[in-house]
């Protein structure tokens, strides 16, 4: 019973925290593609961390692969998804500024250049604090601390300067492209003509 009640409960979280994070995203970047990416890599994140959990928790104390204390998932997806969004928001406001000044690659090179430093130092001192709960010597405190560094190791060193600005140059591209090819139809030729 109070297994259900646990894993009931934090569907019913998750789902809050993954649409009240939505929102926040659509309000933040004004686009429904960009949002829902931005959050597929946090859960991405999210399930591989798990995994690697899993995998720590069978080598370290000989527990069944795929067996977690409860308190494992419940706290890796509250604080990766609230530190991985950060990251994401951080970097993406920058590569929509810089986007607008010099276009989409070299907006997203200069993006990554400017916040790199800031990312990469908050995600390495944040790992490290958590990498110390391993130190307890309680299983779930191990779990936990191995947990959340290696999330936030994943999401500093490969989500933040891989995923995100491969995808979403790639989309820019797309639509810059579109926006490129509607000049050579007759309508768009002819407002340019007035423009000019």
């Amino acid at each position: 019973d109070m297994a259900n009640v646990t894993e009931s409960d934090r569907f019913r979280i998750n789902c809050l925290v993954i649409g009240g994070i939505f929102l926040i995203l659509l309000y933040l970047v004004r686009n429904p593609w960009l949002a829902g990416y931005l959050l597929v890599t946090v859960l991405f994140s999210y399930l591989v961390t798990l995994g690697a959990t899993a995998l720590m928790a069978h080598w370290y104390d000989g527990r069944p692969i795929g067996e977690l204390d409860w308190r494992v998932p419940f706290f890796l997806f509250i604080i990766l998804v609230a530190v991985g969004e950060d990251y994401n928001i951080l970097l993406v406001t920058r590569m929509i500024q810089e986007r607008a000044l010099l276009g989409s690659i070299d907006g997203t090179r200069k993006a990554l250049a400017m916040t790199g430093g800031t990312i990469t130092s908050c995600g390495i001192i944040m790992a490290g604090t958590f990498a110390t709960l391993m130190l307890a010597g309680l299983n779930t405190l191990f779990q936990i601390g191995f947990a959340l560094a290696f999330g936030v190791i994943l999401d500093t060193f490969v989500v933040r300067p891989i995923l995100v600005p491969a995808f979403t140059v790639w989309r820019w591209n797309i639509e810059d492209g579109n926006k490129a090819s509607n000049l050579f139809r007759p309508k768009y030729r002819m407002r340019l003509r007035k423009a000019v």
